[in-house]
């Protein structure tokens, strides 16, 4: 039950029928479903024998995270209104994810989600209409767009369907057999013409990159290297033929009020260091004489204006400990490293699309750190340390390291927080990578500023 519920989350998310479908108008569909996920997670660990859970890093900087939210929060209420269901996702989903086989079908029906998006899109332009599309693509002068909260502009929709290539690449097509490959064919065609519809200019970039990055993972230095040098002299001639690359940024008004809502943000983190608080920054700018609310369009942007500069560190705390312990979890089966690379390219296209589009406080982000902490969990968890080590009587359980079936003597002198542990944990140097992190998203972010 606790795993039906977490895909139902999912697939509300991304589909929200709630904004669609008659009779659903205003429905909280997900307030139920997370309460009954919370009743399941309970009840199974109930279940467990009082098995002891493994305390990942991403549990760790999820709770200072959201406490540092509340800390600085200006008004309380509003904050734990919006963060902790928030938290419960990420919670709930951590805790149903307890194995290799459900991670990999969460995975799927991830993919058939980011699909769903890109097929209600694409049906609308040959007089399929579910959402309400046709309309809203008018309004955004023939960019594709589909009538979702989420999806309801081109740029998010885009920055959303992007992501489905390179996760279908490696849930279908990566080490798979030719009818698996020949599915996966009119997949990525749909997700392909999906984007190309919505001319979104930073979902075509984010997506270069991204698929670079699908293509390079896993392979040799020499041919990364002939790769990414085909990649980068290819990318530009195809980026010149898609719509609206050819626009002067400095001219294009959307662009430029986004720039300058990133220059207010900018001046707000300066003044505040712990920021403005949780959702609490808005941007006006002056258009035609009135003063126009603008959104901020990144992540690090309204990260930084609402929490500071220690909230923009624990943010990408979070992210870069996801990212690191995919990179390290390293073996097992071909499922398992399908799914880390799948996880991989999704948390890699959340990153890039950061800059473009705001889903900061979206459920995305704590479904990443949900799937990065469940994998980290299950590949190494502190009660089969504790089992074998007394069951051996020879090595002590803290120093066990759990690859499969087999488990083998773990590398020494590396810390989490709370744990000591195989390199996957959070030490001192993932603190300073952090920093400079942070370092490097305001200095990219004055570049940004100084350029345009």
């Amino acid at each position: 039950m606790d795993f039906f519920a977490v895909i139902a989350i999912l697939i509300i998310y991304y589909i929200r029928p709630q904004d669609w479908v008659p009779g659903l108008a205003g429905a909280n569909l997900i307030q139920p479903i997370a309460m009954m996920a919370v009743v399941a997670v309970i009840l199974r660990r109930r279940a467990r024998a009082r098995r002891r859970h493994f305390k990942t890093p991403h549990n760790w900087l999820m709770f200072l995270y959201g406490g540092y939210i509340i800390f600085t929060a200006s008004d309380l209420n509003n904050a734990l209104a919006g963060f902790l269901p928030l938290a419960v996702f990420y919670w709930v989903t951590l805790e149903a994810l307890d194995s290799e086989r459900r991670i990999g079908t969460y995975l799927r029906w991830w993919l058939a989600m980011l699909m769903a998006v890109a097929g209600l899109g694409v049906m609308s332009l040959f007089g399929l209409d579910l959402t309400g599309a046709v309309e809203l693509t008018e309004a955004f002068k023939g960019r594709l767009a589909i009538g979702t909260w989420i999806h309801g502009n081109p740029n998010s929709l885009a920055h959303t369907v992007i992501v489905a290539l390179p996760v279908c690449y490696f849930l279908m097509v990566w080490r798979n057999g030719l009818v698996r490959r020949l599915q996966a064919l009119p997949l990525l065609l749909v997700a392909a013409y999906c984007v190309y519809c919505a001319q979104s200019r930073g979902a075509f970039v984010a997506g270069i990159l991204l698929v670079a990055f699908a293509l390079v993972l896993g392979r040799g230095i020499i041919l990364q290297g002939f790769v990414t040098l085909f990649l980068v002299s290819s990318a530009t001639a195809l980026l010149s033929n898609l719509p609206r690359m050819d626009e002067d940024l400095r001219s294009d008004e959307g662009v430029q009020g986004r720039i300058m809502a990133w220059e207010i943000a900018r001046t707000a983190s300066r003044r505040e260091f712990t920021g403005e608080g949780w959702k609490e920054f808005e941007a006006y700018i002056s258009y035609e004489g009135e003063s126009v609310k603008k959104a901020t369009h990144s992540c690090y942007v309204r990260v930084a204006a609402d929490l500071g500069y220690p909230g923009l560190y624990l943010y990408l705390a979070i992210l870069w400990c996801s990212l690191r312990s995919t990179f390290v979890l390293k073996g097992g089966s071909i499922e398992f490293e399908r799914i880390r690379r799948t996880l991989l390219v999704i948390t890699t296209g959340y990153i890039l699309s950061g800059w473009m589009i705001d889903r900061s406080y979206y459920v995305e982000y704590f479904l990443i750190a949900a799937v990065s902490g469940a994998m980290h969990r299950i590949r190494f968890t502190v009660q089969d340390y504790e089992d074998i080590g007394r069951s051996s009587g020879q090595v002590n359980a803290g120093t066990l390291r759990i690859a499969g079936n087999a488990v083998e003597p773990a590398p020494c002198g590396s810390r989490i927080i709370g744990q000591r542990l195989f390199p996957g944990g959070f030490g001192f140097s993932d603190a300073c990578i952090a920093l400079a992190l942070t370092y490097l998203t305001l200095r990219f972010w004055d570049y940004i500023l100084d350029v345009l």
